[in-house]
């Protein structure tokens, strides 16, 4: 059984593309004991980020496997970043 939904979309407005990914997640599920249980939102909530970053990472490493490319640290932010 599935728990989530996956969404991918290619622009980020019509004609901006902007390859990026959704997951609708349920939070309520029953578990193997039959009652009905839920996930730990606000600890789902504080690792937002790091999962974002880390799915980043798997996705720009396949990009660059399939088209042989290759990524580089970005050395220069622009101001206040």
């Amino acid at each position: 059984m599935r728990y989530g939904a996956p969404f991918r979309h290619y622009e980020a407005r019509p004609g901006r593309p902007l390859l990026h990914d959704h997951l609708l997640l349920s939070v309520k599920w029953q578990r193997l004991d039959r009652e009905w249980g839920s996930i730990h939102t606000t600890a789902l909530h504080e690792n937002t980020v790091a999962a974002s970053a880390r799915y980043n990472e798997l996705v720009a490493a396949e990009v660059c496997g399939t088209l042989g490319l290759a990524t580089e640290p970005r050395t220069h932010r622009g101001p206040g970043r």
